[in-house]
């Protein structure tokens, strides 16, 4: 039983995420729909991923481990969902 949403999500946030900051320079940044559009998508997919493998009974990746971590930025990424 694979986790198939969360590695849905994962292609799609990362992917956009990549393609939007390789491109962004060449598109103008924010002055572009492209770039735009890849930036809402990153900005809803990541989260919703993050979210989805806490709750998963057999998450893609193991994000409960990063909340009990004791760096200050594991815990600044994951605190704002749980």
């Amino acid at each position: 039983m694979l986790d198939w949403r969360g590695a849905l999500l994962l292609v799609m946030g990362v992917g956009a995420l990549s393609t939007m900051l390789y491109q962004g320079d060449r598109l103008d940044w924010f002055n572009s729909r492209l770039i735009c559009v890849l930036a809402l998508v990153s900005a809803v997919a990541i989260p919703l991923f993050l979210v989805n493998e806490w709750f998963h009974p057999l998450p893609f990746s193991s994000c409960k481990c990063s909340a009990a971590a004791t760096s200050p930025t594991a815990r600044l990424v994951c605190s704002p969902f749980f």
